[in-house]
């Protein structure tokens, strides 16, 4: 079966179960839960089309993203034998097989349209004969989606960082040609050009550092409420959703682009003011 791990002090479906018809039921957590609350069901009776049947174990909860007949919260499992003894039924709708390892899992979906073709007289290949969900296929194709959509948040970052760096480029030639004045005493009174250089740059590195500290802290104050919000409301979303969780690492090598395109940013500005001659800079209105 697919992951139907028990919770505590239950079991799941056993081969002696299908052996000897046995009358035994496996819950999903939310059908428990609206039969028995939080009582333990393990070892109660449950009536089945009024038909009794023990307890052996309940469902261990589970973010479950596909959904192939229903949610396995809201199943009951019987043993098969069982269930074709008592209802008569001798066909099945569907039924799920795993291969052992997933690369596999192509090679035994052929295996068994050839078996099933040949038993039922259905050409193999004929996809209507006999419907398959691959999911090995759709986790590769999640996969693929949400690597898009890292591809393109990235680049909207990456935009981000350009646009603010062309921002503190226009801020720091602003700021060079209203102090170009200031800049021309200072070279007149003997400071050298690597000093108005460097001091030009920390101030593009000090308004950089700001606003990656603002953004930094904005983003600690978001995860957090967005941690709370799950916390006060809980909601089975959020399962598929998951927590928000603030990375140091992130964090750190997002400092480090600011800082580097602070750097560019202010140093060709600054490099350029730094250059100037002083007796062109006092002429500067």
């Amino acid at each position: 079966m697919r992951n139907q791990h028990p919770q505590p002090g239950g079991r799941f479906l056993d081969e002696a179960d299908e052996r000897e018809r046995r009358r035994v039921i496996f819950l999903g957590d939310r059908i428990k839960e609206e039969l028995f609350g939080d009582a333990d069901a393990v070892g109660e009776t449950v009536l089945l089309g009024r038909v009794p049947f023990t307890v052996i174990g309940v469902l261990a909860h589970k973010v479950q993203m596909g959904a192939y007949s229903g949610m396995d919260e809201n199943h009951v499992i019987v043993p098969l034998s069982t269930f074709r003894a008592l209802y008569g039924s001798r066909y099945v709708s569907n039924f799920v097989v795993r291969a052992r390892v997933p690369e596999l899992t192509p090679h035994l979906e052929r295996h068994l349209r050839e078996v099933l073709g040949a038993h039922h007289r259905f050409d193999p290949e004929d996809r209507r004969a006999l419907d398959a969900w691959d999911t090995v296929e759709g986790h590769r194709l999640l996969g693929l989606m949400l690597l898009a959509i890292e591809v393109f948040l990235g680049l909207i970052g990456a935009l981000t960082l350009l646009v603010g760096g062309v921002g503190v480029a226009n801020i720091m030639y602003a700021m060079v040609r209203q102090r170009t004045r200031e800049i021309g005493v200072q070279m007149a009174l003997g400071a050298r050009g690597s000093w108005v250089l460097g001091s030009l740059v920390l101030e593009a590195l000090a308004l950089t550092a700001t606003g990656g500290a603002l953004g930094v802290g904005v983003g600690v104050v978001v995860v957090q409420l967005l941690g709370w919000a799950q916390r006060s409301f809980p909601h089975e979303v959020f399962d598929y959703l998951g927590s928000p969780v603030f990375s140091p690492g992130v964090a750190a090598v997002v400092v480090l682009l600011l800082g580097s395109v602070g750097f560019a940013a202010g140093y060709f500005p600054s490099r350029r003011a730094a250059a100037i001659q002083p007796a062109v800079a006092l002429r500067c209105e």
